[in-house]
């Protein structure tokens, strides 16, 4: 096949930018295998993409939007925090992963749950601050999708797994973007494709042994009928099943699973 120079250009761009990335996260991996295990980025079940990880961004800030009109020291669904500790943890975590992502050196005590409760997000806006700290992750890892799918469709290579923080920016928005919404009196459900990805990674995390991530619970029981987001929800402490919750409904251009065309 005949590739033009143009096509070499972008080929060669696209390798660079997958060796940067590549180096970025040997770089920040140590840290997370410290406290985590060896724990693998989600693989098994539906695939992300760059359009489900916006999807568990949107979801959160769709949730977070109703913080304003709530009382932020009232009670959540994460034992010990009020709801400012739940939003700061969000914002803050987000914020850490942003620079674990660029290859900057973070210590334990940045992501550690304590100290993310107590950081305060900037302003008046929760939403606003979640915008400015999820934003450029999202249009980062899309930025790495394209480079990858153009690389990998050249030299007929698998698509490899996404990178950790990406798996771990769907856990904490997800999870946590529900819990403020029930905290909030929300009712909003965790899409299911978003929760068919993060379940493998969590009980990755989790398994045979007390949880290695704080903010998170010991797993309840899930009922038998169990949807996978309330699947989830139990694995991780909480009690999913409420008689008026509604299914979030993803659009066509939100989020679409690995094996869809436009991903491959």
């Amino acid at each position: 096949m005949a590739v033009s120079s143009g096509e070499t250009d972008s080929l060669c761009s696209a390798r660079r930018e997958l060796t940067v990335r590549t180096q970025r996260t040997r770089g920040c991996s140590s840290m997370f295998r410290s406290r985590l295990g060896k724990v693998r980025p989600a693989t098994g079940g539906p695939r992300m993409s760059y359009y489900l990880l916006r999807t568990a961004r949107d979801f959160a800030a769709a949730n977070m939007a109703s913080v304003a009109h709530s009382d932020t020291t009232g009670n959540t669904t994460c034992d010990r925090w009020t709801l400012r500790h739940l939003v700061n943890h969000v914002i803050a975590t987000t914020e850490v992963l942003g620079r674990v992502s660029r290859g900057e050196p973070i210590s334990p005590e940045d992501i550690a749950p304590d100290t993310t409760a107590e950081r305060g997000y900037s302003g008046a806006d929760p939403v606003a601050a979640f915008h400015r700290v999820s934003d450029p992750l999202v249009r980062m890892y899309q930025q790495i999708s394209s480079s990858e799918r153009l690389t990998c469709t050249l030299l007929q290579l698998p698509r490899p797994p996404a990178p950790l923080f990406v798996s771990l920016c769907l856990l904490e928005w997800s999870v946590h973007g529900w819990d403020i919404g029930r905290s909030t009196g929300r009712t909003a459900r965790i899409p299911v494709p978003l929760a068919e990805t993060v379940l493998p990674f969590a009980t990755r995390i989790g398994a045979g042994m007390p949880h290695q991530l704080p903010s998170f619970a010991e797993p309840t029981d899930a009922p038998p009928d169990a949807s996978a987001d309330e699947r989830l929800l139990a694995f991780l402490g909480r009690s999913p099943r409420q008689g008026d919750e509604t299914t979030t409904e993803l659009a066509d251009d939100t989020a679409v699973l690995m094996s869809h065309e436009e991903d491959r």
